[in-house]
């Protein structure tokens, strides 16, 4: 879940933070968006009741429309040089990202760009959320 909830707009969920440190109750946003408390609950406490920060990219990672110039590059049947001259990037870049999402007949960018924002996210919870053993956090009600 974090910063990117399933049935949430972006702007929904920064209105949700926004008010929550605001010091609205779970049950008022729960209203406010025509959710269910316990889901309200749920979303607040994966991040131990702080705002998750939300993901920019980096300048040195690749961006969708890079890969997606990758995978033009593939199928019009351009060198792995090639292509990284257009996009201005090492050649062994493009060659590790054609290598690690299928190689040049399977290559699919937006595959790829989906794969390396799974790979980006951190694995581990919230330390403010395994501080108790339940990982509930008082919530406020």
């Amino acid at each position: 879940m974090g910063w990117r909830s399933s049935n949430l707009t972006p702007e929904q969920v920064i209105e949700l933070w926004d008010g929550y440190q605001a010091g609205q109750t779970v049950s008022q946003l729960a209203r406010r968006f025509g959710k269910r408390q316990a889901s309200m609950y749920q979303r607040i406490q994966v991040s131990g009741g702080i705002r998750p920060t939300i993901p920019i990219r980096a300048p040195r990672h690749l961006t969708l429309e890079e890969r997606e110039e990758i995978s033009r590059g593939l199928a019009a049947g351009d060198s792995l040089r090639q292509i990284a001259v257009r996009l201005g990037r090492p050649a062994s870049t493009i060659s590790r990202e054609v290598a690690a999402n299928g190689g040049r007949s399977r290559y699919r960018a937006t595959a790829a760009d989906r794969s390396a924002i799974e790979h980006r996210k951190r694995p581990k919870r919230c330390k403010l959320a395994a501080l108790t053993p339940s990982g509930w956090i008082g919530l406020g009600a």
